[in-house]
């Protein structure tokens, strides 16, 4: 099944030498990082998931995401089957949405690739494995086997919410304003907080960028209300819509509601 999958994905790569190159690419990206690596074929218990893209075509680029199909069945089962999904420990989103504007100064960012950040369980890692030859079908299929926590899982949110959680806990006397955004002001990837100055907001932006560093998040898209606020922050790790101009109104997504930073106000698109 897996490997019918995989001349079908490629198969329909070809159509467009744009999307091959960035599919190609990806797997070559996550190989460099080290969240998937290439092992031997083995008969050892595992378990192979097909892949497939999803394209989304902006008005500037086009942007290819790998899907790993976690439910494709063999034998009647699939991987999800044989995972537990762990409990909830993101906030409500309506939470997350009030408190972020209970206060004058606003800041907003997300964590880059955070499911990636985890480490598989060792043990766990033969259940998360894939085929890939590049586009050269004379050969035969490499395996590819992931290290870290893949979006298509569904226990990943939950073990990136407990690690990420238990590293700002761990920090909180050290990082108490970063440690308690972690706690009330996060939704999965998305960091949503207030604070009363603009000098609180920075001193923020200084705990919560520290604080997940030392676990490997990465905090990029920074952006807020009051432009003093992101005035230090590298311009590659803004928001790309925020322009230093008082005549400008960008528009951020936040949780699937549409804000205005520099008019500080919700908006929805129908």
């Amino acid at each position: 099944m897996v490997f019918a999958r995989l001349r079908q994905a490629t198969s329909l790569l070809k159509r467009s030498s744009e999307i091959s190159t960035s599919y190609d690419q990806i797997i070559n990206d996550y190989v460099s990082k080290g969240y998937v690596r290439k092992v031997p074929k083995t008969k050892e218990n595992q378990w192979f998931l097909p892949h497939f893209s999803v394209v989304r075509h902006d008005k500037a680029m086009t942007k290819v995401n790998i899907v790993f199909d976690a439910v494709a069945k063999h034998d009647g089962k699939h991987l999800i089957d044989a995972i537990f999904s762990g409990p909830k420990l993101q906030r409500e989103l309506t939470d997350v949405l009030t408190r972020f504007r209970r206060a004058p100064v606003a800041l907003s960012s997300d964590i880059s690739e955070m499911f990636l950040q985890v480490s598989i369980r060792g043990t766990d890692r033969p259940f998360h494995r894939f085929l890939w030859r590049s586009f050269d079908t004379s050969r035969e299929p490499d395996v590819y086997e992931f290290q870290r926590l893949m979006f298509d899982n569904t226990a990943s949110p939950f073990c990136s919410q407990y690690v990420l959680q238990t590293h700002a806990a761990s920090y909180s006397a050290k990082y108490d304003k970063a440690a308690e955004t972690v706690a009330c002001s996060m939704y999965f990837d998305d960091v949503l907080d207030l604070a009363e100055t603009v000098q609180d907001a920075k001193l923020l932006h200084c705990q919560l960028s520290e604080l997940l560093d030392k676990e490997g998040f990465k905090l990029r898209k920074w952006s807020s209300n009051e432009i003093k606020v992101i005035e230090d922050v590298p311009p590659k790790d803004r928001l790309s819509s925020v322009i230093f101009s008082n005549d400008s109104t960008p528009t951020v997504k936040t949780l699937g509601i549409l804000w205005k930073p520099v008019n500080d106000v919700f908006s929805f698109k129908v």
